[in-house]
């Protein structure tokens, strides 16, 4: 081995001089005639590439994905994607289902609607009347009972049915089997309250707060009256004239001892228009009217001036009331 080969050798590490002397002792016994082996620069560099390269892993040969099962996979997750939106559709069509058919006639307008057992109801401006598709409590499966709620005011005509027909209302509850009444539930400031006047037939009122004093109507044109207070019982009832609470069917105009604020908000719903109101006008003074028959919202509001001194002129939207002013000397 050349001394300047065996200088190098010696600085490397015991296990890779040792390689590199048996390397070299068998390169020495080759056939000397050997005249094209590389020469000793050559040599070095190839023996110097080899030990300073990191050894190979032995890494197993990577195997092909399995896809035999893979179309029974697929399969079932598309099945149990299309039963998850099958499940959700069906939930979703019943919540529809489930929410409660709303009738409504608009302010100024009236709107008579048939229901799913063959009841009519006639709504009186803004109004508003809500029940149970069909009056079912599931798909195919009939309630109990014909319930409805009323906001406004509505004249019934129940048919007869072994289920009980119930008008509930913001404050009272309205319980029948076939007959004819107006409900009239009006949530104002100045006069909050249920009215039940019966046509035909029998009631049986009660307010909702004290369902366990009901008052029976068994004589046309009795009144039963629920107030909205935390006291409010049903437990009074009057003689009415019934031509007068039901004039709004036949397109007139009844108030009796009710304040003015409550008649103007009336003839606003009525007739679809606003009033406005100056300052001097009792609003709280008691009226009394009565129309039977169609009459117009000018021709009250002209009444009304003549029995509380006061005026009113015309505006794009309605009317404005104004205090008279005083007759000069």
């Amino acid at each position: 081995m050349p001394p300047e080969l065996w200088e190098e050798i010696k600085r490397k590490p015991p296990p890779t001089r040792r390689r590199v002397e048996r390397l070299w002792n068998l390169l020495e016994s080759r056939d000397d005639a050997a005249i094209d082996a590389p020469d000793t620069d050559a040599a070095w560099a190839e023996l110097q590439r080899r030990l300073d390269a990191p050894p190979a892993k032995n890494k197993p040969p990577r195997r092909a994905p399995d896809r035999r099962h893979a179309p029974r996979t697929k399969r079932r997750t598309v099945l149990q994607i299309a039963a998850a939106g099958l499940v959700m559709g069906l939930l979703l069509g019943l919540w529809g289902w489930r929410q409660p058919v709303t009738e409504g006639a608009p302010p100024g307008a009236h709107r008579a609607v048939t229901l799913p057992d063959g009841s009519t109801v006639e709504l009186n401006s803004d109004s508003q009347l809500r029940y149970a598709r069909s009056f079912q409590a599931w798909p195919f499966v009939r309630a109990g009972k014909r319930a409805v709620t009323l906001q406004g005011e509505a004249f019934f005509d129940v048919a007869r049915d072994q289920r009980p027909f119930v008008v509930e209302t913001f404050n009272a509850r309205v319980e029948v089997l076939g007959t004819a009444f107006n409900v009239r539930a009006r949530q104002d400031l100045q006069a909050g309250e249920t009215r039940v006047t019966l046509a035909s037939g029998t009631v049986r009122v009660a307010a909702r707060a004290h369902p366990e004093a009901p008052v029976l109507l068994s004589q046309p044109g009795q009144t039963a009256r629920v107030t909205d207070t935390a006291q409010a019982t049903a437990d009074r009832y009057e003689a009415a004239t019934l031509d007068g609470v039901l004039a709004w069917r036949k397109q007139g105009f009844t108030a009796v001892d009710q304040p003015l604020a409550a008649i103007l908000a009336e003839v606003e719903r009525r007739y679809a228009l606003t009033i406005a109101v100056e300052e001097g006008l009792a609003l709280d003074a008691s009226m009394t009217l009565f129309y039977l028959r169609g009459t117009t919202a000018e021709q009250i509001l002209s009444d009304v001036c003549l029995a509380q001194g006061c005026r009113y002129r015309s505006t794009s939207g309605g009317f404005t009331l104004f205090k008279a002013p005083p007759p000069t000397q």
